[in-house]
């Protein structure tokens, strides 16, 4: 029988294995142990000729008994479980070239050795510039491995300075090997001696092609399939007496419910899942588990952010998910399962690469349409399965792909913990990815590394953190007091009395994107939506502490998805608190001529004695003053929105805010920035569904006559007025009657007409302009004297073949009429008073 956790072959009723340690399990009664056999395999082929025969195994003791104490070093610590590693002979350089950018292939030939027929391609853009590679080779004298080990090649180096490839590169390796033997490729460490499995897209009894983005040193080695066999309890040679036990099983140790994340994969505004990112952080992870500050079990070290635990809610394991949709973007654009459309390649992969490194290891699934991807670990392997840590499902032990008359069965999951949970996809396609061939190792660890040390691993990847503000009380002058959100925030019941909705804070960010949405929580219970700019989320708050958090969204692809989550201790007091800091500005609103400065005081009451003001003039100007009157010159005209900011010394604590709104018009006059709104659309259906904001309406067939146009109807444009003055208005056509907005129908040819209202200060100012008979372009220029700063509404509204007032309905001595599509042209220029 074999050692279910090494492979050794075991004689004689030994009770522990001789080369690993592990318990025989074993039904018969246990014999007295054995002499332990040196650990390591035959000696295999170098790189001077052929690949030898293999070695018979009194050989085998031979060379131990000839290696006398050596030998004796390396059965110690192979049975004290000391690091393996290969014991290397000469080296020999058998290719190098130069791979261009746009692509290419180095192969190695007329070196006479086994590697004869090595191909090495590199496809374009793998690399952005010309590449150098050397392929060498080094003869293994001997290896301690153990048995299941046994090198079907040299150890092959390909240099190339290192560079993680933009593209997967692919060698074809020539190999040796029988039908009942499995070959698998792996990178070695010549420092610490660790293996590591390579995915491979073809293999036969002759070559195995590997893939892989990066390249160090490589050996292919080659296990019988019925050793793994043994070991899963699949099957057992002839020579095994006994039935196998069904519950043997190449194990990684790797455990969900401790060494996965305990979150499952909601994705974020990143990726809509992130499952390839959450199974590479925590391969990573327990790969680095021995490292100081690595050592503890992964599943809820970071729950709450590493605060109070919050089993079974998510949403506040921010850092985490934010971590995850960080490594997703290492692996995104390698989005592609290398599956050789063997599933018993397939199998055997994971079996021999976790029963030789004891590693778990990646597998990417595909759907059979190839619409729909995940990865999941693989941590251990049994005779009918491939057992899962599906990061839809953490801390599940029971999901497994099942493996039958080596075929892997359906497996059903979803691209995210939603779509898993309400309409599970089919997964029928199956490709061992290994773990760091495809993946940057070094980025893979840097989130990592960041979250370790306090920093957040998701900074300058995802959206900015809102700032948000806190409505605590109320001004002077009856305007809501704000502060900015902070934890240990306190308020009184007293002062959040005056805002007239109880002992509620009220909260809302203070930079709004479109598509935001937040959610709020007392706990873990939701309490409030906020999904408008325009609303003000009320948070009710109890005597004491208030432990509140914020779920921050943003729409992908039409759905809310992650971004951040804060949590907040508020405290609230009984009564009256000390009347808190308020801040008003004046003017909160005035106008100006560009180079003009204009002047703003900032009023504050209950100020601490050193208090500064943070001044925003929206601009992009701003700075720190103790002075509360300022003076601003804005250099171009438009409308500028800014602030003064009531702070401590250090301009750190903020304590009130007020905001101000400044227009500035052009000082010699010039034109002014029109704003569209959509009309009322009021009255008559047929040019209710038909007006556009552009000015012109849809091309349409009236069989009917519309009523006179309403004057609700139409295309509206504001302007503000920053001054009296006078008003230049120009409106006509963008194009001439043929193609321009126009009727058309039975006797009257071509013709097109349009109203003009302007109206201001409840004055109504209305005007014709059209097209002609003649194909004569009309344009209608109209100045008005405007008596103060006010805005101004401007309206253009289709007209049919003939001006007729408001009050009387159209007339055609046809069918109907035809109109057909355009745009107008309206511009306005102010002029000064004096002008």
């Amino acid at each position: 029988m074999f050692c279910s956790e090494c492979g050794k072959d075991l004689k004689g009723g030994a009770k522990f294995c001789p080369n690993c340690g592990s318990p025989v399990r074993r039904k018969a009664q246990a014999a007295q142990p054995t002499a332990a056999k040196p650990a390591g395999g035959p000696p295999t082929a170098g790189v001077a000729g052929a690949k030898k025969p293999p070695m018979k195994k009194k050989n085998i003791f031979l060379i131990a008994g000839i290696c006398g104490a050596a030998a004796v070093v390396v059965i110690l610590i192979a049975a004290l479980g000391g690091p393996p590693d290969l014991s290397l002979g000469k080296t020999m350089t058998l290719a190098n070239g130069v791979v261009p950018a746009s692509g290419g292939e180095i192969q190695v030939s007329g070196s006479g050795t086994s590697l004869d027929g090595l191909v090495l391609t590199v496809p374009a853009g793998a690399y952005d510039a010309d590449t150098g590679f050397e392929i060498s080779a080094t003869e293994i004298k001997s290896q301690s491995y153990g048995e299941l080990f046994d090198a079907a090649t040299p150890l092959i180096t390909i240099d190339n300075g290192h560079g993680f490839a933009n593209e997967p590169m692919t060698v074809k390796i020539p190999i040796e090997k029988t039908d009942g033997e499995f070959a698998l490729a792996f990178f070695y460490d010549r420092q610490t001696g660790e293996l590591e499995g390579i995915p491979f897209v073809e293999e036969d009894n002759e070559s195995i092609t590997i893939v892989t983005a990066h390249f160090s040193d490589i050996v292919v080695s080659k296990v019988e399939t019925a050793r793994l066999d043994s070991m899963t309890g699949r099957a057992k040679p002839e020579r095994i007496t006994g039935e196998p036990d069904s519950g043997y099983s190449i194990d990684s140790r790797f455990l969900p419910g401790a060494d996965d994340f305990q979150m499952p994969n909601y994705g974020s505004v990143k990726y809509a899942g992130h499952c390839a990112g959450q199974s590479i952080a925590a391969i990573t992870y327990y790969a680095n588990r021995d490292k100081i500050g690595w050592n503890e079990r992964l599943n809820g070290r970071y729950d709450n952010d590493g605060f109070e635990a919050t089993p079974g809610f998510p949403w506040d394991d921010a850092l985490e998910m934010r971590l995850c949709s960080a490594e997703q973007k290492n692996f995104y654009d390698r989005w592609t399962s290398f599956s050789t459309g063997k599933d018993k390649d397939t199998y055997y992969s994971f079996a021999y690469e976790i029963a030789l490194t004891k590693n778990p290891q990646l597998i990417v699934i595909l759907s059979s349409d190839s619409t729909s991807g995940h990865a999941m670990i693989i941590y251990k392997v049994t005779a009918d399965a491939l057992w899962v840590a599906d990061p839809n499902f953490p801390g599940d032990r029971g999901r497994k792909i099942r493996y039958e008359n080596g075929d892997l069965l359906s497996y059903f999951s979803g691209a995210d913990a939603q779509a898993a949970a309400t309409g599970s996809t089919e997964y029928t396609r199956f490709g061992y990815y290994g773990v760091f061939a495809l993946v940057n190792e070094e980025k893979a660890k840097a989130p990592w590394l960041a979250l370790m040390s306090g920093q957040d691993p998701g900074a300058g990847f995802f959206p900015a953190d809102p700032v948000f503000q806190a409505g605590v009380g109320q001004n002077a002058d009856g305007s809501i007091l704000n502060r900015t959100l902070q934890d240990g925030l306190t308020v009184s019941s007293g002062d959040l009395a005056a805002l007239g909705i109880g002992d509620a804070l009220l909260i809302y960010p203070g930079n709004w994107q479109e598509g935001d949405e937040f959610e709020f929580y007392r706990g873990t219970q939701k309490i409030y939506t906020l999904e408008s700019d325009f609303d003000l989320a009320k948070v009710p708050l109890q005597p004491g502490n208030n432990n509140i958090g914020i779920l921050y969204k943003h729409m992908l692809e039409g759905e809310y998805r992650f971004v951040n989550f804060y949590r907040f201790n508020i405290v609230l007091k009984e009564g009256a608190e000390a009347p808190l800091p308020s801040l008003i500005v004046t003017p909160a609103e005035t106008q100006t001529a560009a180079g003009e400065p204009v002047t703003l005081t900032a009023q504050a009451a209950n100020a601490p004695a050193d208090a500064v003001y943070l001044w925003y003039f929206g601009d992009g100007e701003g700075y720190m003053t103790q002075s509360a009157v300022e003076s601003h010159a804005y250099a171009d005209p438009g409308t500028y929105h800014g602030s003064v900011t009531l702070a401590d010394a250090g301009g750190e604590e903020a304590y009130a805010l007020a905001e101000f709104t400044v227009t500035v018009f052009a000082k010699d006059g010039g034109s002014l920035e029109l704003t569209p709104t959509e009309g009322a659309q009021q009255g008559f259906a047929q040019w209710g569904d038909l007006l556009q904001n552009s000015g012109g309406v849809s091309e349409a067939l009236y069989t009917e006559i519309p009523a006179y146009t309403p004057k609700e109807v139409g295309v509206t444009n504001s302007v503000n007025l920053p001054a009296g003055g006078t008003l230049r208005v120009t409106a006509g056509f963008a194009s001439g009657m043929a193609s321009g907005p126009r009727f058309y129908g039975d006797e009257f040819g071509y013709r097109a007409q349009a109203m003009l209202y302007i109206r201001y200060g409840g004055e109504v100012v209305k005007l014709i302009f059209n097209n002609g008979y003649d194909n004569e372009f009309d344009q209608i220029v109209q100045e008005i004297v405007i008596p103060s700063a006010q805005t101004v509404e401007i309206q253009i509204v289709p007209q049919g073949m003939t001006c007729y007032p408001e009050t009387v309905t159209p007339a055609s001595d046809g069918d109907g009429y035809y109109y057909a599509s355009g745009q107008y042209t309206l511009s306005v220029d102010f002029l000064q008073a004096g002008n």
